[in-house]
C-alpha cells in the first residue's frame, strides 16, 4: 500500500511539471518568423564640389573647383576616388548630356585623408608615463607627398585645371534627341559694331566627384564660357612710379572693339541698338612673377598647384582708360605687369592672351621731407633743439648740423640719425653763437633738404 503524499508536497509537483511542461513547449515549437530579401549595400555619393568658377585668357579656359569634403548624407569624409571635369559646346538639356555627350576635360585623382589614428599621442597615467598595457607606439607615417595630379590632391583642395579652345571644342554638340540649335549672329551695319563670330556660342562646364564604386556624385554648378574671339592684346605697358604708387599705362589693340564705328558717309541717320551688341573694350592689369626667359609674354600656369586659386587682376572691375594705377611699392624688388584686353558682348566677357610683360625694380630715390619749425633755446653749457617730427613710413631718422656763425657751411655733429625730434647739444663753447640746421633720412640713406636756420647764443 502507497502512503499518501502530503497536500504541500503534491501541489509543488504539480507545479513543476507545468512549469516543465511550458518550457518543453517553447523549446519545441516551431519558429514563424519569415526570411525577408538581403538589403542592398548602403552607398554614399559625394556632394558637388563647389567655388565653380571658369575664365577664358585668350585660347585657354581655366576651371576653378573645390573638392568636396562630404557626402550628400553629410557624412564625412567623402567617400570620393577622383573628380571629373567634363566640357558641352552647345546648349544641353539636362547635366547628364554634359557628360554623356561632351568631353572629358580632366580627372583629377583625389586621395584618402590621413588615418587619425596614426597621429594620436600615446595614452599616460597620472605619473605622465605609458601604463603596462598599452600598446607598443606605432612609428609615425611618413610624410604625404606633396598634392599633385600624380600624387593626387585632398579632399578640400581648391584645384585649378585648363582647357585649350580649338575646332573640337568650336563644334556644337548635337543632341540624339534634340538638336541643338545655334542662333545667326546678327548683322548689324555701321555704324554699331556687329557682335564679334560666334558670339551667342558657349561651352559649359561641370565638375562632379566620383566615389570608389565608380559612382557619379551631384554635380557642380555649370560654368558656361563664351566662345567668340576677342580682341588682341594690348602693347607692352611702361611703367612709371614714385614714392606712392605705381603707374601702368599701355596702348590699346588696333582692333578694339568700340561701341561706335566711324561713319562712312554724313548723310546716316541716327539708330538705336536692338538686340545684343557689343560693348566698347576694356583692360585688366595683372601682377606676375618674373619670366624666366625672354619677357616676351607670360602665360598662366596651366594647371596651378593645389591651394592655387584662379588670376585675379589689381583691378576690381576692368579699366577703360590707362594708366592704372597700383597704390602698392615695395622698394628694392622687381615688379612685373602685363594687360589683357577684355571684349564683352552682352554680359559675357573673354580677355585677350596676356601682353609683352614689363618688369621694373622700384628703386627709392625719393628723399624725406625737410623738418619743419626748427627752433633753440640756450641753456647753462647747452642749446636744445626742437622741430616737427616727419612722417614719411621709411624714415630712419635725423642729422643735425652745426657751425659757428660767420665761418663756413653747417656739418654733422652727430654720425648715425637719431629717432627723436629733439637733440640737446652739450658740446658748445660759452659766449659762441652757434648755427644749426637738421636733415632727416630715410632707410635708403636720401637725405631731405636742410631745415631751416636757427642761431643761438652760448651760455
Amino acid at each position: 500500500m502507497i502512503p499518501p503524499t502530503p497536500r504541500g508536497v503534491r501541489s509543488v509537483c504539480v507545479a513543476c511539471g507545468l512549469a516543465l511542461g511550458v518550457v518543453a513547449a517553447v523549446i519545441t515549437l516551431p519558429a514563424c518568423g519569415k526570411k525577408g530579401p538581403p538589403l542592398a549595400p548602403l552607398i554614399t555619393l559625394p556632394k558637388a564640389p563647389e567655388e565653380v568658377l571658369g575664365r577664358r585668357f585668350g585660347a585657354t579656359v581655366y576651371l576653378q573647383f573645390r573638392v568636396p569634403r562630404a557626402n550628400g548624407d553629410n557624412s564625412a569624409p567623402a567617400d570620393i576616388e577622383r573628380v571629373d571635369v567634363y566640357g558641352f559646346t552647345g546648349t544641353p538639356t539636362t547635366d547628364a548630356d554634359i557628360y554623356k555627350e561632351g568631353t572629358l576635360v580632366a580627372s583629377v585623382p583625389v586621395r584618402k585623408p590621413p588615418d587619425p589614428d596614426e597621429d594620436r599621442p600615446k595614452r599616460k597615467d597620472d605619473t605622465g608615463k605609458a601604463p603596462r598595457d598599452a600598446k607598443p607606439a606605432t612609428p609615425a607615417a611618413p610624410p604625404r607627398p606633396p598634392a599633385s595630379l600624380e600624387n593626387g590632391f585632398d579632399q578640400g583642395d581648391t584645384i585649378v585645371v585648363t582647357e585649350p579652345i580649338g575646332a573640337a571644342q568650336l563644334t556644337p554638340v548635337v543632341l540624339k534627341k534634340k538638336p541643338v540649335v545655334v542662333a545667326a549672329v546678327p548683322d548689324v551695319a555701321p555704324p554699331l559694331g556687329p557682335p564679334p563670330p560666334g558670339a551667342l556660342l558657349s561651352r559649359v562646364y561641370v565638375a562632379i566627384g566620383i566615389n570608389h564604386r565608380g559612382r557619379k556624385g551631384q554635380p557642380s554648378e555649370r560654368v558656361s564660357i563664351p566662345l567668340f574671339a576677342p580682341s588682341s592684346a594690348p602693347s607692352a605697358p611702361t611703367i612709371t612710379y614714385s614714392e606712392s604708387d605705381v603707374k601702368v599705362a599701355w596702348a590699346p589693340p588696333p582692333d578694339l572693339r568700340l561701341p561706335i564705328q566711324q561713319l562712312t558717309a554724313d548723310n546716316v541717320l541716327d539708330s538705336t541698338t536692338i538686340g545684343m551688341g557689343s560693348t566698347p573694350g576694356a583692360f585688366n592689369v595683372y601682377d606676375v612673377p618674373p619670366p624666366a626667359s625672354s619677357p616676351t609674354a607670360v602665360k598662366l600656369p596651366s594647371p596651378p598647384p593645389a591651394g592655387g586659386a584662379m588670376p585675379r587682376p589689381l583691378n576690381d572691375a576692368p579699366v577703360t582708360v590707362s594708366p592704372f594705377v597700383d597704390p602698392r611699392v615695395e622698394f628694392g624688388k622687381p615688379r612685373c605687369y602685363v594687360v589683357r584686353t577684355v571684349s564683352r558682348v552682352g554680359l559675357l566677357s573673354v580677355e585677350s592672351e596676356a601682353s609683352p610683360v614689363t618688369c621694373v625694380t622700384l628703386v627709392d630715390t625719393f628723399p624725406p621731407a625737410a623738418p619743419r619749425a626748427l627752433a633753440a633755446v640756450a641753456s647753462g653749457g647747452a642749446i636744445s633743439l626742437i622741430w616737427e617730427a616727419n612722417t614719411e613710413r621709411d624714415l630712419d631718422g635725423y642729422l643735425v648740423l652745426r657751425a659757428e656763425a660767420g665761418r663756413g657751411d653747417p656739418t654733422p655733429i652727430i654720425q648715425a640719425p637719431i629717432k627723436e625730434s629733439t637733440y640737446r647739444d652739450a658740446t658748445v663753447k660759452t659766449g659762441v653763437r652757434y648755427v644749426y640746421v637738421v636733415v632727416a633720412v630715410d632707410t635708403s640713406k636720401n637725405q631731405s633738404a636742410p631745415s631751416n636756420r636757427v642761431e643761438e647764443l652760448a651760455r
